[in-house]
This record gives C-alpha cells, sequence and structure tokens, in this order.
C-alpha cells in the first residue's frame, strides 16, 4: 500500500512480510507501540522516484577496528580474534603469545599495526624459531631462553657463527683473529682498495673467522644455502670466486681463496668508495642489522688493532727481531720503495731533514708515539688522520737520496715510545706475526740493543 510521509510517496510492506522477514533475535528486540504489539524493524524501502536509500548500518567495531583506530585492545579481545585462525591449538598459543609481544607497547596498547599483522609476524617468527630448531641451529635450550627474553633476540641467536664470536672487547676481538686470517684480510683488502677492518669484520660477524662450528662453515651448506667462512651462495661463488693460493682450484672452504673472493664481491659493490661501504655491506646480506653489526666490528677492530708495518713478504721474524745499534728501537732492512703501513690509528705530524729524513710521526689513540725514519716518499700529510694498516710512506735510506737522512743502508726504521720512554718494538712486531696479541704497553724497554 501507499502512505506518504513528510511530503514523499513510500510504497510500505505488508505485516506478513514485515513479519516473515524478521529474524528470531530481531523479534527478541522487537519495539512495541502503546499497547504492547510488536512494531517489527523500520522498513527499509525504496522512495517512489525511484532513487536509492543506502542501508544506514554501523559496522560491528571489532577489535581489528579498533587496532587499526590506535586504540587500546585488550588480550582478551586479540584473544578472541586469533581463535578464527585456522591453525592448531598449539601453533596457534604460540603465535598469540609471540604476536603479543611484537605488536604491544610497554602498556600493553596496539599502536596503529593491527591484530592480523601481528598475528602474521608472530607465525613467521615461530616459522622461523622451528626450521632453525629442526636444522640443528638452535638448541631447545636458546628456544627457551628466547622465550625469557623476548623475540627481539631471534636474529642474533640464529645468525650463522655468532655462537662462537668473540665480545665485545676489542682486545680479544683482535686476539682472536688468527694471524693467517689477518694477512689474507689485510693484502686481500688492499688489492682492491677496500678497509681491511670492513672485510675482517665481515669474516668475524659471518663465520668468526672460520672458527665456527656451525654447519656449511667447513662443509656442506648451512639453512639458507650459504657456504665457507666468508658463506658465499654457490651462484655467487661462482661468478666472484677466486683462486687466491693459486693451486688451480676456487674453494669456497678454502680462506685463502674465500677473503679475496669476498674483497672482491664487495669492492664490485663499491666498498672501494668509503661513501658506499654500507651499500656494498647490504648487498652481501640483505639486511640493515647486519650492515650496523659489521660496521660497528670494524670499527672496534679499528680502535684496537696493531698491524705490520710491512707487507708479509718483505720481513720475517729475523728481520724484525734483530737488535738495534744504539736505543730501544728497530732497524729493519728492506728493499727502497717498499710499502710501509700505520701500525696503529693515530694523527700524523711529518718530519723532515735531520737523522731521521723524510719521516712520520703517529701519535696513536692508544697513547704510543710512532715514529718512522728514512722514507723514499711519504704518502699522508701533516694532522691527518691514519687506521692501522693504511699507507703512509715508502722505505728508503740509501746514502744520498733525498730523505734518506743519517743512514748508511736501506731500511725501515720503527720506534715506539710509551709515556716518553722508548720500548722494544723486536718483541711486539714478531708476536704481531705469530698472531699473538700484545700491546706496546706490554713490551720492555730493554734488552733490544746491541
Amino acid at each position: 500500500m501507499i502512505e506518504e510521509k513528510d511530503g514523499r510517496w513510500f510504497r510500505a510492506p505488508s505485516p506478513s512480510t514485515i513479519a516473515s522477514s524478521l529474524r528470531p533475535s530481531v523479534r527478541r528486540h522487537a519495539r512495541t507501540d502503546a499497547h504492547g504489539a510488536p512494531l517489527g524493524p523500520r522498513p527499509r524501502v525504496a522512495p517512489l522516484d525511484g532513487t536509492a536509500r543506502p542501508a544506514q548500518r554501523r559496522p560491528r567495531s571489532t577489535s581489528v577496528l579498533r587496532a587499526v583506530k590506535g586504540r587500546p585492545v585488550s588480550l582478551a579481545s586479540l584473544t578472541r580474534q586469533r581463535r578464527r585462525l585456522p591453525l592448531p591449538r598449539p601453533l596457534r598459543a604460540a603465535v598469540d603469545w609471540i604476536g603479543w609481544h611484537l605488536r604491544m607497547d610497554p602498556h600493553g596498547h596496539v599502536r596503529r599495526f593491527g591484530a592480523t599483522l601481528g598475528a602474521s609476524a608472530g607465525l613467521v617468527v615461530f616459522f622461523v624459531l622451528s626450521v632453525s630448531l629442526l636444522a640443528g641451529l638452535l638448541t631447545p635450550t636458546k628456544v627457551l631462553a628466547i622465550a625469557a627474553s623476548g623475540v627481539s633476540e631471534v636474529v642474533d641467536v640464529i645468525t650463522p657463527g655468532n655462537d662462537d664470536a668473540p665480545s665485545d672487547d676489542g682486545a680479544v676481538a683482535v686476539a682472536a683473529v688468527p694471524a693467517e686470517y689477518m694477512r689474507l684480510y689485510r693484502s686481500a683488502a688492499h688489492g682492491c682498495g677496500m678497509p681491511w677492518q670492513v672485510l675482517a669484520a665481515v669474516g668475524q660477524i659471518e663465520t668468526n673467522h672460520g672458527q665456527s662450528t656451525a654447519a656449511g662453515v667447513h662443509s656442506g651448506q648451512n639453512f639458507a644455502g650459504a657456504e665457507g667462512p666468508m658463506q658465499f651462495m654457490p651462484a655467487t661463488w661462482e661468478h666472484y670466486g677466486v683462486d687466491g693460493n693459486k693451486d688451480g682450484r676456487k674453494d669456497v672452504y678454502d680462506p685463502a681463496d674465500a677473503v679475496p673472493g669476498a674483497a672482491k664481491y664487495l669492492c664490485a659493490n663499491g666498498a672501494d668508495n668509503p661513501a658506499k661501504v654500507s651499500d656494498a655491506l647490504w648487498n652481501y646480506n640483505h639486511d640493515g642489522s647486519y650492515v650496523t653489526a659489521v660496521l660497528a666490528a670494524a670499527q672496534t677492530l679499528g680502535e684496537q688493532a696493531y698491524v705490520l708495518p710491512l707487507p708479509d713478504d718483505a720481513a720475517n721474524a729475523g728481520t724484525y727481531g734483530r737488535p738495534h745499534h744504539d736505543y730501544p728501537a728497530d732497524d729493519i732492512p728492506v728493499p727502497v720503495g717498499t710499502t710501509v703501513f700505520a701500525v696503529h690509528q693515530g694523527t700524523v705530524r711529518t718530519l723532515d731533514g735531520g737523522a731521521c729524513g723524510t719521516g712520520v710521526i703517529i701519535d696513536g689513540t692508544d697513547g704510543v708515539r710512532y715514529t718512522y725514519c728514512h722514507g723514499s716518499s711519504r704518502s699522508v700529510s701533516d694532522g691527518a688522520h691514519v687506521e692501522a694498516g693504511d699507507v703512509i710512506m715508502r722505505s728508503g735510506g740509501r746514502p744520498g737520496d733525498p730523505g734518506a737522512g743519517d743512514s748508511t743502508g736501506p731500511h725501515l726504521h720503527l720506534a715506539m715510545q710509551v709515556g716518553g720512554t722508548n720500548v722494544c718494538p723486536q718483541e711486539l712486531l714478531t708476536a704481531w706475526l705469530d698472531g699473538r696479541f700484545v700491546r706496546p704497553q706490554d713490551a720492555s724497554s730493554a734488552g733490544c740493543t746491541s
């Protein structure tokens, strides 16, 4: 039938139509007139002019909607939402717990992440933990430790090689670098122009310089398919592998091949440019936290490391250990033009003329003064900052040559002063050559003169 209301005509449904359309839940809460007779719900009818009238239906305010709006959500409401996930009960419980810690602030409130996002993240973390446990990268004890301290430690715990990584103490970190690896890091890094500390930090984070016993370090692959002490993926090694020791094989498990291979890959991605080191590391491992960890380890190595002043093939224990003719110092016989490195990081002061000739003084950040004499050329300027292993000059000392100073033959003169007192470089240089970590402050000031 037709009814008029507010100047508009409507086609109203019959009472039988209304009665048949009522759901039991609606009938229980139906409106009544003055005599108690049910009126039923307001009919949804279209105007006679044919225009559509949208349904005025208020959306149900679920915990998901409240989470999206940034309102506090109770644990109970989130649990009700999680029951809708088609998961087995134990898995659902794990997802609940992990997802809660991923998406809640310290006050137990969701901050614009949404309950479904937290559940998805929790499921991913649970899956990673399960796979790591099955693959042997995690022990049940570590899984319980993660549960006790929160999921923020998951990435740190399952990173290959971290179980055997040295502590944050710089001395321990440097001492833990095997002499063979230190030589490989420096040689490979200088070969392509990247900082050796960065290359060494990659080796430290990946497998603790090949000392980790995790799967894939000495044979086979880890859970991600990486191989060797520098953790190459097979396809990457196929392209960047190097026969570093010239034995006719590119062996990803041999550090003599793997370390220069890693340097080749890093430099191909910009590691020889200080502005692109972070990008190169990200290409090595697509993880921002990995880049941060490597750069932090590189800084520690740079601050605490001591390196030999000459290339590996230029001197040996015999030439480093010869007594000095006058006072505690070291005269190391090397050909003119031999590359000379900074033993430790510090600030440069240049020397010209006098007995030293062309020389360099480095006031080390460790409080030690390092003096180099008889250079044929110099690579640093006054006031410059150098890192351990940076090239500072070329050796000289041939009598009559410019910069030779008071010299009787080609050699490098190296002196070290601790608190104004000269100490014997010989015992330090031979210890570093053997891979033993000794500080200049621990060196003696007697017994190295003839």
